[in-house]
């Protein structure tokens, strides 16, 4: 079963409306967000003004990882391209269809992961950008697959999600190393001032490579 367990509208984070979402699969079977091709309906979010009207909807719900195991979560960001000029959003609507997953990986490799907002290049550059250390506790050195960063209140609330860059697909770390990743600048002081309430200890950051099955 994949359930949607947490979700926030955001509209100070980026000029983009957006829409984060957290989904758990709380069954014994690896789950994703189905679509048409798993012979269910297209899942929407559906972005609605102060007077219920519809601003729009966005067919097309991506989780990282898209693959959910079973006790794990998935988190999306949906962004609003299209809503008519001057349109405020102030709610909004999910609907989805979880759908079992037959190829999935054997073992998914966690890597150690803190997250914090500093300062880039200093002392040269003010900008600031949410940066994630990442280091491998494993044997393993394989390359990296994905990764993400949800940040949470001290009620465990979501404040704002970023997905990994692609770039990390390209980095292998050693055992016993780390590495330092820009997730996300912030060249806005009022940005930066919106995460005033993150509780980074609380927040959740994966970054992991999985085991395939060859077969």
């Amino acid at each position: 079963m994949l359930k949607l367990v947490d979700s926030k509208l955001d509209v100070m984070m980026s000029v983009i409306p957006s829409v984060y979402l957290a989904f758990e699969n709380t069954g014994s079977v690896p789950m994703k967000i189905g679509s048409k091709y798993d012979s269910v309906e297209e899942p929407s979010v559906m972005l609605i003004d102060d007077d219920g009207n519809e601003l729009e909807v966005v067919n097309k719900i991506i989780t990282v990882p898209n693959t959910i195991l079973p006790g794990e979560r998935g988190f999306a960001e949906i962004k609003f391209w299209n809503i008519p000029k001057g349109a405020i959003p102030v709610d909004f609507k999910v609907t989805f269809t979880g759908a079992q997953v037959r190829n999935y990986p054997i073992e998914r490799i966690f890597m150690d992961a803190t997250a914090a907002v500093e300062y880039l290049e200093p002392p040269y550059n003010e900008e600031r950008g949410l940066v994630a250390t990442v280091s491998n506790p494993t044997d393993y050195s394989y390359f990296l697959d994905d990764g993400y960063i949800a940040l949470l209140d001290h009620e465990g609330k979501l404040v704002y999600f970023a997905k990994f860059p692609f770039r990390i697909k390209k980095i292998s770390i050693t055992p016993g190393n780390s590495v330092k990743i820009v997730v996300q600048k912030f060249r806005d002081v009022q940005i930066r001032s919106n995460l005033k309430d993150v509780d980074y200890e609380n927040s959740i950051i994966k970054v992991w490579f999985d085991i395939k099955n060859e077969n």
